[in-house]
Parts: structure tokens; C-alpha cells; sequence
């Protein structure tokens, strides 16, 4: 098992966990991709974008 962590919404850094499987497995059968946030403040109060990026990250993994 490779376990990596890193920012969902750094692309660069996606491609970079990929490749370090890759280098030390030689390919990729599996992945599971989790990622998730959450607001801290009720709805009705939150920023529109704040919100945009909540479902954008949770959403994209």
C-alpha cells in the first residue's frame, strides 16, 4: 500500500502522487480517492463562495 496526501484542488501535486505510484509500483491498479470538507457556519450564513468551493472539492474526488 502507498498512501499519499496532498491538496485535491493542486493539480500538479495529483500528477506527482500518480507518478511516485507508478515509480515505485510500476503501474496503478487501484485508487481510492477521498476527499471531503464541510462548512463551519450554518448554511444561511455561508459565503456563496465559500460554498462553490466546499462542493467543488467533495464533489471532484
Amino acid at each position: 500500500m502507498h498512501v499519499v496526501t496532498l491538496d485535491v484542488t493542486d493539480e500538479p501535486a495529483g500528477r506527482a502522487a500518480t507518478q511516485s505510484t507508478v515509480d515505485m509500483f510500476g503501474r496503478l491498479d487501484v485508487l481510492v480517492n477521498c476527499a471531503g470538507m464541510m462548512l463551519l457556519a450554518p448554511v444561511l450564513e455561508a459565503d456563496t463562495a465559500d460554498w462553490t468551493r466546499m462542493i467543488n472539492i467533495t464533489c471532484s474526488a
